[in-house]
């Protein structure tokens, strides 16, 4: 099941870019200076994407856990929740 999330710039309304995860993403944040998205899902991993482009930057996996529901972006020091 491919799960996905389109990324639409707001002030003209352009479609940026469609992103997306193997499994159901269950959640979604911005970075506090919008140029991140991070996404979670059910595939057991976090993507962190370029919000201007939609291009991936970082995936990061996780094995231990049955879902994963949330993260959040610190303002200084990037890290996952």
């Amino acid at each position: 099941m491919w799960c996905s999330l389109k990324l639409w710039r707001v002030t003209d309304s352009t479609h940026i870019q469609t992103i997306g995860h193997a499994g159901r993403i269950t959640c979604v944040t911005f970075s506090r200076d919008s140029r991140y998205v991070v996404t979670g899902s059910e595939d057991m991993s976090l993507k962190v994407w370029e919000a201007d482009t939609g291009k991936l930057t970082q995936v990061l996996a996780f094995f231990s856990f049955s879902f994963l529901y949330c993260q959040q972006m610190s303002e200084r020091i990037r890290r996952y929740i």
